[in-house]
């Protein structure tokens, strides 16, 4: 059966490195620390749902959008003890709501995959946060190949090619680009979508958790 991004990414959640596994308790510590109790929040990039479950102490106000079909249903089976969360099939870059719908945007390691439509998915998530909201955003840092190539090895990711830290992998994954960042590079890209960042805190040479706001 071909294995989809989700289903790779899924198979990291379950057994992951050091490197990730710090990554993950990061993550999971600065949404505890800077997602106010009840409010509305958007996960851009759901998959399955595991960032949900994560926040579902502070709010259940909550809605996931993903594109993919399998990460929508993990996601779907995965809540399905709180049905007052959302779980939608949607594009990330025409994201079905109005305008100033969230308090918080979340985009928690998939912009890394979004290739020359990262500022679209930025100004969309911008679009849909109330004023005085906050987008937050995982990222790979300049400092994650090694350990970005120690995972792609040990599951067997169907690599294609590797341009500089830009590993593009077979089209039957899905989002088949991954790229890491600079702190300029998310800057500017963060500037182009007139956003700016408020606060950007590095795990270990993995990540960034980064802060945006209008």
């Amino acid at each position: 059966m071909m294995t989809t991004n989700i289903g790779y990414w899924e198979k990291v959640l379950q057994d992951p490195t050091p490197a990730y596994k710090q990554l993950f308790e990061a993550e999971k510590q600065y949404l505890t620390a800077h997602i106010p109790s009840n409010s509305s929040v958007l996960d851009v990039g759901c998959g399955d749902g595991t960032t949900i479950q994560t926040i579902l102490p502070i709010t259940r106000n909550i809605v996931g959008i993903d594109n993919d079909v399998k990460a929508v249903e993990d996601a779907r089976l995965k809540l399905s003890s709180t049905p007052n969360v959302k779980i939608v099939l949607a594009d990330a870059l025409k994201l079905p709501f109005e305008d100033k719908t969230f308090d918080v945007v979340l985009h928690m390691m998939t912009l890394v995959n979004f290739e020359r439509n990262k500022v679209t998915v930025l100004q969309e998530m911008s679009r849909v946060l109330k004023d005085g909201g906050k987008i937050i955003i995982s990222v790979y840092s300049e400092h994650a190949f090694p350990a970005r190539m120690e995972v792609y090895q040990k599951l067997g990711s169907p690599i294609e090619k590797i341009e500089g830290t830009t590993v593009t992998f077979d089209k039957s994954v899905g989002a088949n680009k991954s790229e890491q960042f600079t702190q300029e590079e998310l800057e500017l890209l963060v500037e182009q979508a007139s956003l700016k960042i408020k606060a950007c805190q590095r795990v270990g040479d993995l990540a960034y958790i980064c802060e945006l706001t209008k």
